[in-house]
């Protein structure tokens, strides 16, 4: 037996609150890092812990010097096999693929028992110094067309 509930604007817009509230509440950790949902399975090395490596690597270079590269996502699209020894990450050589900075995330031994290969993936590096110095000109630029009348 169906009971049919009177619906009117309110209802359904307290609803609609209701709903997209609690989604919000679920997808908060999702939002803040995207990548916790690529974690590690048996068979696939998740993107999280490339991303990881390729940050642990960024925060030993800088013990010795001045890098302030922070890790950006690897490409969604990247699917590895599971390693079988720990991760190990350099500095990724110019490409006509990569033109900006990044570090090689690799492994030289995968669980693909038929073929044993190994692989690497690429992660960008994103330059806060040169983010702010884009911002600055950017906002100059936007000063001087102000001023010019466009």
């Amino acid at each position: 037996m169906w009971v049919r509930l009177p619906l009117n604007r309110r209802t359904a817009i307290g609803g609609l609150i209701l709903v997209s509230s609690m989604t919000g509440v679920c997808a908060h950790n999702d939002r803040l890092d995207p990548l916790k949902r690529y974690r590690s399975n048996a068979e696939v090395h998740g993107l999280y812990e490339i991303r990881e490596a390729a940050r642990a690597f960024l925060s030993r270079e800088s013990a010795g010097r001045k890098v302030a590269y922070r890790p950006m996502d690897p490409s969604l699209q990247v699917v590895v096999p599971r390693c079988l020894v720990p991760l190990t990450a350099r500095w990724a050589r110019k490409t006509i693929y990569n033109d900006g900075p990044g570090v090689d995330v690799f492994c030289k031994r995968s669980v693909n028992k038929k073929h044993n290969y190994s692989w690497d993936v690429f992660v960008p590096l994103f330059d806060p110094d040169v983010a702010q110095k884009w911002r600055l000109l950017n906002e100059a630029n936007n000063k001087r067309d102000a001023a010019a009348g466009k």
